[in-house]
């Protein structure tokens, strides 16, 4: 059971599958399986470990608790269009957030085209971005 900071009480339902073994897969290794334009790879950005995948949807909006950093951050359609909705300066800020957390790999889905916001903070917190 998890108890998180508001006092409300998190459990798995009776009967669920519990993960207790972590998971991880460096990187290289999906970018080696999964075809896809490397948009930018930092130095190292290689042999990062990644243990899930996370839509960074209320994050883009300033909200972390509970957020995973060790997750593959995936920009869908939603994630997108709010973006866009955003000026560049306040774009900038929003997916500084997510990228100031170090996350290891960033993908942006559906062949959309990447916010210059995005590439440049990716080169300077050095999130693979593809």
């Amino acid at each position: 059971m998890l108890a998180p900071a508001n006092g409300y009480a998190l459990s798995a339902p009776k009967g669920a599958c519990r993960l207790d073994k972590k998971f991880t897969i460096p990187v290289k290794k999906i970018l080696r399986e999964i075809p896809m334009e490397h948009i930018y790879i930092p130095r190292g950005g290689f042999d990062l470990p990644v243990s899930s995948t996370d839509r960074p949807s209320l994050q883009l909006t300033g909200f972390f608790a509970y957020f995973d950093n060790r997750r593959i951050q995936l920009f869908g359609r939603v994630e997108m269009a709010y973006l866009a909705t955003l000026d560049s300066d306040a774009r900038k800020e929003a997916v500084r957030g997510v990228f100031k957390r170090r996350i290891p790999l960033v993908i942006v889905t559906r062949g959309m085209d990447i916010f210059p916001e995005m590439l440049e903070l990716a080169k300077e917190y050095g999130v693979t971005l593809v």
